[in-house]
């Protein structure tokens, strides 16, 4: 299982796969192909502050889609 992150910074968002700064949605798919390409059954676990937009979290949930990804969003508990 691989990891996404974004973060709200208040000027736009921050991602990383795992803990490398991929800086942008296009960087998130290109890491995530990397690391991904010829697992059985890859799955991407989703964090995300809840400040970042619904719409820009559909978005990298649509790069998991695309790619025939397993997709996990993670929250946190109140």
């Amino acid at each position: 299982m691989t990891t996404i992150s974004i973060q709200d910074t208040g000027h736009g968002y921050r991602y990383y796969v795992e803990t490398e700064n991929v800086g942008s949605r296009e960087g998130v798919e290109k890491a995530l192909k990397s690391r991904l390409t010829g697992q059985e059954n890859p799955t991407v676990s989703l964090h995300c502050d809840k400040t970042v937009a619904v719409d820009e979290v559909v978005k990298v949930m649509n790069i998991a889609k695309d790619n025939n990804y397993k997709l996990i969003l993670a929250t946190t508990p109140n």
